[in-house]
């Protein structure tokens, strides 16, 4: 009724507290509909950014797995090369150059293996599987932090 909101000063006090109470419930209710509206922007935003998530870990796994075999390549090298020095066909300088390699293919596949990680751990967080639930406990598991959920559950 809005001939109380109007009847300015109150006549009475139970008008006043009448007054307040319609004041504390408008506000309530604003604040009911203000929550129910960031719920649903949650609700909406949730899962939108999996897909680009996904992409991401498998980016990283292929940059990975390149790595790795850039590793192994550069691991042969130094041998074939080790081998080369003894057998009096190559430099001492050949040998750390090849070296020098497999050391920056390691760093590269550690850098690899950081990228895929933080990934992983974004996609877990983006599909609301990053905590394992026990009840009423929610615990990180080490095997969350470097395996992607699966489609049947976390």
């Amino acid at each position: 009724d809005h001939r109380d909101l109007h009847s300015f000063p109150p006549r009475r006090s139970s008008d006043l507290g009448r007054l307040r109470a319609r004041g504390l419930l408008i506000e309530a209710r604003a604040s009911q509909d203000q929550n129910a509206l960031v719920s649903d922007l949650v609700v909406k935003g949730i899962g939108a950014d999996v897909p680009t998530a996904l992409d991401a870990v498998r980016r990283n796994a292929e940059q990975l797995q390149k790595a790795a075999e850039a590793v192994r390549l550069f691991e042969r090298t130094v041998v074939n090369e080790e081998k080369k020095l003894r057998a009096g066909t190559s430099t001492l300088i050949n040998l750390i150059t090849q070296r020098d390699r497999l050391t920056s293919a390691r760093q590269v596949e550690v850098s690899a293996q950081l990228a895929l990680a933080l990934s992983l751990l974004d996609l877990r967080f983006e599909t609301g599987t990053l905590l394992a639930e026990e009840g009423d406990e929610a615990s990180l598991q080490p095997s969350r932090l470097t395996t992607p959920p699966t489609q049947e559950g976390p």
